[in-house]
């Protein structure tokens, strides 16, 4: 083997020293510039990342498989185990208030325990399982909604909402469900019809007159109208900016309009509200993305807006006035034709955050159960399109333990009352399917009937039960 002699090995040892030099300068350099980390840097190190809605993650959340009832022959819990894991939570001395709870068994269908299964109960956002379970059935999984800009005559171009209060600002991303479509998808299409006629000036209005009524329920006011949407069918993301919802979110979709025309050449002057032609031909349209992607979001993210506007949907495709009234009553109808008994369920609004809202644990159960049945073809993204432990939605920082990816469940909090609601692994690889609500606490009382009520479900992951 030939052997290097000392003059190589010293330009091989002097060229790797003039690297090594050069690679230094350029790392310190980019380091007063900031562009890497380092003891020179000369700006603030970047924050930490927030927690949505503060971030975005990019891209969408992959569109959720059906889940399939576990092989039967997995070890079952008895009714005596479970009732044991319930006598705790209801004899635990740091829970507050009083306990509805309902487990089956999702292979068998047999109800291993209950307690209160009848009772008429603020849920909170576990509401949104049924809104969910309305939309899907209703509606349909692969409906999308239509938002179109149309011609009303003197110029005049209307915007006409048709459910989407998602879109984006700019273009639309077709792999995501907020902002599958953009406003700037609407304005490219407007702008190339109008200089194909030869018209660089329009007034613009908004025609959202399929919700009529009050944007908000009866019984939704004051501060609790901080945590959702003046219900309308045209947004750019739910009306929200800065993290806060604007008092008309269709004007303030009509005016992204108007900008992104204004940045395409075109004079457009803002009018306020018209009501659209019947017989006007749409010269540019846009489709949000499918419900199921649509409930699934609404599901995740416990998003009150969507679920407002969901439910309103689901009232006018049943024949009923697109008010906050009817949009209950009309997912509490879907609801009841699935077979689920309604027996006080009561919804005036789609999101659970009235306080007259109420259902029953057995209600929520039957619903999610009915979404394991391959029979039930529509409803079967309700059950994995809900939050999982210790990984996203409202249960991404819950049941991160030894529970974690074992809970799916739909979650609730309102001031004297807290729920969950879903399915859970046991430890011998059973699904059980499950909804324990806590209520009648003291203002103050709902971490402490959270913290109790996830001790359970923990438990029931934990045990077999058998």
């Amino acid at each position: 083997m030939a052997r290097i002699g000392s003059t190589a090995r010293s330009t091989v040892v002097w060229v790797a020293g003039s690297l090594a030099v050069v690679l230094l300068a350029v790392y310190v350099l980019l380091d007063v510039k900031g562009a890497v980390p380092g003891l020179l840097t000369d700006e603030p190190a970047p924050p930490a990342a927030e927690p949505y809605p503060g971030v975005a993650l990019p891209g969408a959340r992959p569109a959720a498989a059906a889940v399939e009832v576990l092989d039967p022959a997995a070890p079952a819990p008895t009714a005596e185990g479970v009732s044991g894991v319930v006598e705790r939570l209801v004899d635990d001395p740091d829970r507050p208030g009083d306990v509805a709870v309902r487990v089956v068994d999702s292979a068998d269908g047999e109800v291993l325990v209950e307690r209160d299964p009848t009772a008429a109960l603020q849920t909170a956002s576990s509401a949104k399982i049924l809104t969910g379970a309305a939309a899907l059935s209703v509606l349909g999984p692969q409906t999308r909604f239509t938002t179109s800009v149309v011609p009303a005559g003197d110029g005049l171009l209307v915007l006409v909402g048709g459910g989407d209060v998602l879109l984006a600002e700019g273009e639309g991303d077709p792999t995501a469900t907020r902002g599958h479509a953009g406003i700037a998808d609407l304005a490219d299409q407007v702008s190339a019809e109008l200089e194909q006629a030869g018209t660089t000036e329009v007034r613009l209005a908004v025609d959202d007159s399929q919700f009529t009524g009050e944007p908000y329920a009866d019984d939704v006011t004051g501060w609790d109208r901080t945590f959702t949407m003046a219900a309308t069918t045209v947004a750019v993301n739910t009306g929200a900016v800065d993290g806060a919802y604007t008092a008309d979110p269709a004007m303030g979709a009509l005016e992204t309009l108007a900008d992104a025309l204004t940045e395409r050449g075109v004079t457009a002057s803002v009018e306020g509200r018209a009501t659209a032609p019947d017989d006007a031909t749409a010269i540019a349209t846009t489709e949000s993305a499918p419900v199921d992607q649509i409930v699934r979001t609404m599901l995740q993210d416990s998003d009150n807006a969507i679920a407002d506007v969901l439910s309103r949907m689901v009232a006018l495709a049943a024949g009923l006035p697109g008010d906050a009234s009817s949009g209950g009553q009309a997912v509490v109808d879907a609801v009841g034709a699935l077979g689920v008994d309604t027996t006080g369920t009561v919804m005036i609004d789609g999101a659970g955050l009235s306080i007259t809202d109420s259902t029953t644990v057995t209600a929520l159960t039957d619903l999610v159960a009915l979404g394991l049945d391959p029979s039930a073809a529509d409803l079967a993204g309700l059950p994995p399109s809900l939050p999982t432990s210790g990984l996203d939605g409202t249960l991404s920082d819950r049941l991160a333990g030894e529970a974690a990816g074992r809970v799916q469940a739909k979650t609730g909090t309102l001031v004297r009352s807290v729920s969950l609601t879903g399915t859970v692994l046991t430890a011998d690889e059973r699904l059980l399917t499950f909804s324990v609500v806590l209520h009648s606490f003291d203002e103050g009382g709902a971490w402490a009937a959270r913290q109790s009520m996830d001790t359970f479900v923990a438990e029931l992951a934990a045990c077999g039960c058998s």
